[in-house]
């Protein structure tokens, strides 16, 4: 065995599927069905935009319908099927467009856009868009809020590795609490660095157990109301079941317009991450899309920077994504700076993650 190889981890969404945590796609639907009346209309108001831009010629090619007039044609074209309807929509694509509207005549293009249909079609615009706003980012984070702890065993390599290297770091962009709930039935001590930003404005690297950032926020964060001596919010770690009042506002990053929020502590954590990477021999990525450009923009540039740096991805979607980074980094990279697990990713496999991780574990153990 040659010397230590110092890991660090990266997840996203896809890292959490086998969890139970829903795909952005698939968290649409089930807001929308728990969702009051007059929030469901704003929600579908949007979603059938975003719906008939997509899928106008697709539509028509399918129900036989010459002209799609607009979005309504493909709800009744859907209604003669007699298949149950949920809008296809990603949910942060979908947050985005609610945060957009919600700031009205405020933005800057506004005068140039006619509001007509808007105002006919959602009553107290724009504040319902305001209102659902809020609701949206309460609600998807408790659908984050994972309870049983048999739901995130496959993660446990991560586990196995922070016994082997005291204190590596764990990079999430998930808002769930999977490795959290992993670590304490692992015994192994975990640490969001959320308390000591409160109190020095830093994250600083663990020397025990686990180092967790998470980039996009969490579950059991909120912002509180207390104010400093200048005026800015604080974010403390809360209960997950006070996100069942509506008085809770998670911290979290949501949508496709903010990740860059200099509001709380994000950017300080950001920074953490590029100093960590700049350490790091090798990163896992494992089911990250490779859609945040403030997390790829690091990627590059400790790739660029370190010739011997090198990255293991587990995901089974990596070889067929058309994501132009991920496209850079298949032509980019020489063999012997990317791996790829599971090696043999065989059809219909539901795991890909829980095996990937074990074919890691003993790659690493190997080396």
């Amino acid at each position: 065995m040659g010397n230590p190889v110092n890991e660090m981890i990266l997840l996203g969404a896809g890292a959490s599927v086998e969890a139970g945590i829903l795909p952005s796609k698939k968290i649409t639907p089930e807001l929308y069905k728990g969702l009051m009346t007059e929030d469901k209309t704003v929600l579908l108001f949007l979603a059938r935009g975003m719906m008939n831009h997509r899928v106008r010629m697709w539509a028509a090619s399918r129900f036989n319908i010459p002209t799609m007039r607009d979005s309504q044609d493909i709800y009744e074209a859907w209604d003669m099927k007699d298949e149950p309807f949920y809008p296809d929509v990603d949910i942060e694509e979908l947050y985005s467009a609610v945060e957009l509207l919600a700031e009205g005549d405020k933005i800057q293009h506004s005068a140039f856009l006619q509001w007509d249909e808007m105002t006919k079609a959602i009553t107290g615009w724009p504040h319902a868009f305001e209102n659902l706003a809020k609701l949206m980012r309460r609600e998807v984070a408790r659908m984050m809020v994972i309870t049983d702890p048999k739901r995130v065993d496959y993660l446990s390599p991560i586990l196995d590795l922070s016994r082997q290297q005291p204190g590596v770091t764990v990079a999430n962009l998930n808002w769930d609490n999977a490795i959290e709930l992993l670590a304490s039935e692992g015994n192994v001590v975990v640490d969001s660095g959320l308390n000591g930003w409160c109190e020095t404005g830093s994250f600083q690297k663990q020397d025990l157990g686990i180092t967790l950032l998470k980039l996009h926020g969490s579950c059991s964060w909120a912002y509180s109301n207390e104010r400093g001596v200048m005026v800015h919010e604080v974010v403390q770690e809360i209960d997950p079941q006070a996100l069942e009042s509506r008085e809770t506002r998670p911290a979290v990053i949501f949508g496709l317009r903010n990740k860059l929020t200099a509001a709380g502590p994000f950017m300080d954590m950001l920074r953490a991450f590029k100093d960590n990477l700049s350490s790091a021999d090798r990163l896992t990525i494992i089911g990250y899309s490779f859609r945040d450009e403030h997390v790829n923009v690091h990627i590059a540039g400790w790739l660029n920077q370190h010739p011997e740096s090198r990255i293991v991805v587990i995901d089974p979607d990596f070889d067929t994504s058309k994501q132009d980074f991920v496209v850079a980094l298949r032509k980019g990279l020489p063999a012997g700076r990317i791996k790829r697990f599971p090696q043999r990713l065989e059809a219909g496999d539901q795991k890909p993650t829980r095996d990937g991780l074990k074919e890691w574990l003993d790659h690493i153990n190997a080396t």
